[in-house]
Order: structure tokens, then C-alpha cells, then sequence
């Protein structure tokens, strides 16, 4: 089965940001909104770069509070061998460089050429590379972070933790590429396993409310500003992160998930050789599907093949006990027979149970999420 590897991009890949910009930083917000990558994925990939800032005391763009849970999701994260760090610099080099610029301001001009209604070119000066696309302001630090995320996910054979707004720029460059089939691939692949396990899973929150407050801030009307109780939660918060963290992390290992990650591959491996039209949905679609056969199964072969198994091991007993009263050869040969065929059906329901195992799991995880949403 291949590796799901998933890679941490940014507006800031190396060691500094090209044009100076103190606002540029490496995007964890996908942490926030789709924490499940922690468990469908079997690496994260940081740049050596990004790594480094992982280990500075403060990360400057997110605030103190959240800037140390990420950092602390991440240091378990190395615990259980989930990180991976490559060197940016033997790709990116100074001729790539130089050649992702040329293309930015190539087709900065080709798609405010196509796309008149949707994207305009800026005028700003202290802005260079400046674009506007659906009005979302794009400069040219991030639309070369993205063309070269590209290039460095396709080296390393990993899955781009891209953020919607880039999405939204890549819609209109694929438009015009061949490779649009492939990036919308990979996007509907990774956006069915953030669905299918975020609406699988009981609710978890792996950033306590006084860890957001640094992003959430003024911008709601009760934020921890306005508390006076906020010491205990100094107190508490990053013992809250790595609680939950682990306990997301340890979820990963289990046999059930493994199966769930397996069967979902298996599908999208599917998809992908049969068309290269197809969405998130077909893939969930076609998992529900697989969930329907195994659930038939479980319900009807499987307790005709118990109920088998165990009159086939009393016939057995009974004709042990036969051949032992009666020390006739043919008597011991049937018990010896009927035991050894009733012991292999065993093994073969011990096997189909373990094969099966995620739906059991599923069911639970439902009944879990039905309860929480009674309670609320």
C-alpha cells in the first residue's frame, strides 16, 4: 500500500522569505481544521527551514498560546515517527528559482488574458507580483511558495497540505495545464479522508478555546479577553493539547484504521485507473458501498458458518468419544476428520472477523457521535 504522505507548505519554504515579508510564515491552519490528517497520514513533511521554526520559543505569525500547541502537537508527533524533514535546498535550486519566477510572471498575464471576470492584475507597488483572483489578493511570494510546493511534493511523492485560497488560485492555473486531472485527483482524494474521518469520529477538539483565543481574538463578542479566570487555563491548556493529541496519535495504530486507510487507498487506486473525473463523494460512496457487503456478510454467512463450526465440533467430540469405546480405526478417522475441518472453519471465521473489524468500529464510532449529539 503507498505511503500517504502529506507536506507542510507555506508562503515561506526556505530560510527566509524572499521579498522580506515579516507576514509570511508556513500554514498549520489545516491543525485546526482537519486534525484527522494526524491519523489517515503515515508522514508529515517539513522543510529543514520549517522545522527550525518549530523550535524557536515564539512563532511570531500565530501568538504565544497557539504557537506553543502547535508546537506541542508536533513534538509528539516526532515521538511516534509521524515527521519526516526534508532538505529544501538539493531541489530548490538557484535555477529552479529562477525559473518558477519566470513562470509566475508569464502566467499572471496568460490568466488575467483568459479570465477577465475573475482575476485582474494589481497595481501596487509595494506589492510585487501582485493579483487579485474571485478578489482574493495574491502577491508573488505566495503564488511562487505554491509553484515551488509543487515541484518539492512531486520530488518527495507527497500529498500538498495546501489551504483553500490556494486551491482557489491552482483552479484556474490547472485549467489550462495537463495536470489538472492529477492535482484534482489528489485534492478529492485528501478531501474524502478529512471528510470521511472527521464525520467518522466522535468529536474532538485538539486545541482547547484559550489556545484559539489567539487567533479568534477580538473578532467574537466573549473571547478569553474578557474573562477573569483565564489563570487556570494558563495553567492547563498544553496539558490539554498533548492529552488529546496522544490519544489521536494512539487511534492511528489501531488495526481498525489501518483497515479503514487500506480499503479507502484500495477505492481512490480504483477511481484513478478507471477515470480521472471523479469527486470526494465517489470515493465516500463507494467506501459506503464496500461497508454494505461486509455488514450482509456479517449478518448472515458469518453465523451460519458459527453455528456450523460448532455442531461440527460436537459431532467431532461425540466421535472421539466413539472411537475410544470402540477402538475401531474408521471411528478415530472420522473424529480425527470432522475435528480438523471443524478447526479450520474456526480459523477461517477468526480470519473474516479480523478482516472486518472496522465495521464493528464504525458502528461504535456512530452510536458514539449519536450520543454526543443527544446530549447537546
Amino acid at each position: 500500500m503507498k505511503k500517504i504522505k502529506l507536506f507542510v507548505t507555506g508562503s515561506m519554504l526556505g530560510a527566509t522569505s524572499k521579498s522580506g515579508c515579516t507576514h509570511c510564515h508556513y500554514d498549520f491552519y489545516w491543525l485546526l481544521s482537519r486534525p484527522s490528517s494526524l491519523i489517515y497520514s503515515d508522514k508529515i513533511i517539513f522543510t529543514s527551514y520549517c522545522n527550525d521554526y518549530l523550535e524557536k520559543d515564539n512563532l511570531p505569525f500565530y501568538g504565544e498560546k497557539i504557537g506553543n500547541a502547535i508546537k506541542t502537537v508536533f513534538d509528539i508527533a516526532k515521538e511516534f515517527n509521524l515527521i519526516e524533514i526534508k532538505n529544501y535546498d538539493s531541489i530548490i535550486t538557484p535555477e529552479i528559482d529562477n525559473n518558477i519566477n519566470q513562470e509566475i510572471d508569464n502566467e499572471r498575464e496568460v490568466l488575467a488574458k483568459r479570465f477577465p471576470n475573475n482575476i485582474r492584475l494589481g497595481k501596487t507597488e509595494n506589492v510585487p507580483g501582485q493579483i487579485f483572483i474571485d478578489n482574493k489578493e495574491y502577491c508573488g511570494e505566495i503564488l511562487w511558495s505554491i509553484n515551488a510546493s509543487l515541484i518539492l511534493s512531486k520530488q518527495w511523492q507527497a500529498e500538498t497540505l495546501f489551504s483553500k485560497r490556494s486551491y482557489d488560485y491552482l483552479k484556474y492555473k490547472f485549467q489550462a495545464s495537463s495536470e489538472k486531472s492529477v492535482k484534482s485527483v489528489q485534492f478529492s482524494k485528501l478531501k474524502a479522508f478529512d471528510n470521511f474521518f472527521n464525520i467518522m469520529l466522535p468529536e474532538q477538539v485538539i486545541f482547547p478555546y484559550y489556545a484559539l483565543d489567539d487567533i479568534i481574538g477580538n473578532s467574537v463578542q466573549y473571547h478569553c479577553g474578557t474573562c477573569k479566570k483565564t489563570e487556570l487555563c494558563q495553567k492547563e491548556y498544553l496539558d490539554k493539547v498533548e492529552e488529546t493529541t496522544r490519544k489521536y496519535l494512539e487511534l492511528r495504530e489501531t488495526d481498525e484504521i489501518r483497515q479503514i486507510k487500506e480499503l479507502l487507498q484500495d477505492i481512490t487506486y480504483k477511481l484513478e485507473n478507471s477515470s480521472s473525473d471523479f469527486t470526494d463523494k465517489n470515493i465516500v460512496r463507494e467506501f459506503r458501498k464496500q461497508e454494505t457487503i461486509a455488514n450482509r456478510n456479517l449478518r448472515s454467512a458469518f453465523p451460519a458458518m458459527k453455528r456450523w463450526t460448532y455442531i461440527s465440533l460436537i459431532a467431532s467430540a461425540y466421535a472421539g468419544l466413539y472411537a475410544i469405546g470402540t477402538g475401531l480405526p474408521l471411528a478415530q478417522f472420522t473424529s480425527a476428520t470432522a475435528t480438523a475441518a471443524s478447526l479450520v472453519a474456526s480459523k477461517t471465521i477468526d480470519y473474516y472477523e479480523s478482516k472486518y473489524r472496522w465495521v464493528g468500529f464504525l458502528q461504535q464510532q456512530r452510536k458514539e457521535k449519536a450520543s454526543i449529539c443527544r446530549e447537546k
